[in-house]
Formats: C-alpha cells, structure tokens, sequence
C-alpha cells in the first residue's frame, strides 16, 4: 500500500510538470464572438498582413467545421492572401502554430509560417520558418515549431495561393499557438539573469559576463537542436560552428536562467 501512495504522488507530481511545461498563448475555434459571412479582420487579433486585401470571412455552416462543429474561417478569392496573429514571446522557449485546414473548390495552397518582427517599428518581417503544402478535401492538421530568438512580438501568419481562380478557397479551423517549454515562471518573471555577450557578432571566442555565478551554458540552434554545452567557464569557442543565428541560453547557480540571440559570422 505504500508503494502504491509513492507512485501516485510521483504520478500526480510528473503530471503537474507537464501541464507547467505548456502554456496556450492563443487559440481560435471561432465558435463565439463572431458574425457569419463578416469580415474576420479585426476579430479576436486577427490582421491582414501589410497591404494585403485579403478577404476572409467568419462562417456558419452546420456541421462544416472541424470534428463537425458549426463555426470556421474561410479564406477566399484569388491569388495571394495572408492574414495572421502578432503575439509577444520570450527569447529561448519553443513555440508550436497549428491549425486544421482543407479546401473548397478549386485547387489551393497553405503556407503558416512564423516571423521576425524586430525591424525598424516592428514591421519588417524576416521569416523563420514556414510550412507549404497543398491542401485537400478534407481537414488535416498543419503545424510549425520554432524558438524564439529575441524577446518581443512575432506574427504567425497564413498565406493562400491558388491557380488564380475565385473558386479556391481554404477552410482554417481550431487555430492555436502554443508555448511547449513555458513554466510560470518563464512567463510572468522571465530573464531575471543578467548578462552581456562579447563580442556579438562573433567569429571565434564568445565571452560572458554576468553578476551571477554561472552554472553552465548552452547553445541552441533556432529549430531548438542543442550545439554545444559548456560547464565551468565563463567562454564559448564557436570555432567549427556554421556562420547564423543561435541561441545562448545561460544558467546560474541560483537557479536563475536567460536566453539571448548570439550570431556567429
């Protein structure tokens, strides 16, 4: 009887920490808050990306919605149209963009991609990573991961392309963004670690400095493979390591974590 009260504890406990290593930042099942046949922009966050017209519309179908339910946003006319959702994330943790999609009509594409919005006043967009496929009859899920390089806001976007026809159009449905590596605490209190990189951009030795003890550091490449980790120095030899973007993610001995973008020429 013992035994078994430990391994329910240790269960209930291993639970508790998957459930804190995922947040929901955003989701969309367009159930409630919307207007058949209305204009989706401006609904719930959601945006026409630069110039673009796209035309999308919240619909009403019984029962043509993903698992049958009612409600879904239909993207529609010819040519290229992009709508997406701006969302603030955090340097170093791992996000996921998802939705399920299917086409009416003609023959469609989807592309759901992430971006970079640290340009001049948030509006140049360099991209991250993206996701193109055509799309079929019948809902399937799309999905992107990535982690973030900086701290701030990134757009998650959907672009439709077709064969130039007014018949194509693309069903999007159960949208979500999702952290999968967020505690609590990364969200409400994050980069409470200092420290500064040197040089950045660099081409061999990084050094990094901070008031804290540091315990270990580790480097990441965007798509979240670890490269190289290091314990006991305050120094990273990047030497042998492809020229791009990295993520150095440093630990302290209090327990204490930050993340910066780090560029190898």
């Amino acid at each position: 009887m013992k035994q078994f009260y430990i391994f329910t504890f240790l269960l209930c406990v291993w639970i508790t920490q998957r459930a804190h290593a995922q947040q929901t930042i955003f989701s969309d099942d367009f159930e409630s808050g919307y207007t058949n046949e209305a204009d989706l922009v401006g609904v719930n966050g959601w945006q026409v990306f630069a110039n673009a017209t796209a035309i999308v519309k919240s619909v009403n179908n019984n029962g043509a919605g993903f698992n049958g339910s009612d409600w879904y946003a239909d993207i529609r006319n010819d040519g290229h149209q992009e709508i997406q959702q701006v969302r603030a994330l955090i340097a170093g943790e791992t996000y996921e963009f998802k939705a399920q999609a299917k086409k009416t009509g003609a023959w469609a594409s989807l592309k759901i991609g992430a971006y970079d919005l640290s340009g001049t006043s948030g509006t140049n967009t360099v991209l991250i990573i993206e996701s193109a496929s055509s799309v079929g009859v019948g809902y399937a899920e799309k999905t992107i991961s990535f982690t973030a390089g900086y701290s701030g806001n990134h757009a998650f976007r959907f672009t439709k392309g077709d064969g130039a026809t007014t018949t194509a159009q693309v069903q999007i449905d159960n949208v979500e963004i999702t952290c999968t590596t967020c505690t609590p605490a990364s969200v409400d209190d994050f980069n409470k670690l200092k420290f500064t990189i040197s040089p950045n951009p660099a081409q061999d030795i990084v050094r990094v400095t901070s008031n804290d003890i540091l315990e270990k550091m580790e480097l990441y490449s965007l798509t979240g493979a670890k490269i190289l980790e290091v314990k006991g120095n305050n120094y990273i030899n990047m030497n042998g390591i492809s020229s791009g973007i990295y993520l150095l993610k440093v630990h302290s001995d209090n327990g204490s974590v930050a993340t910066k973008k780090l560029i190898k020429n």
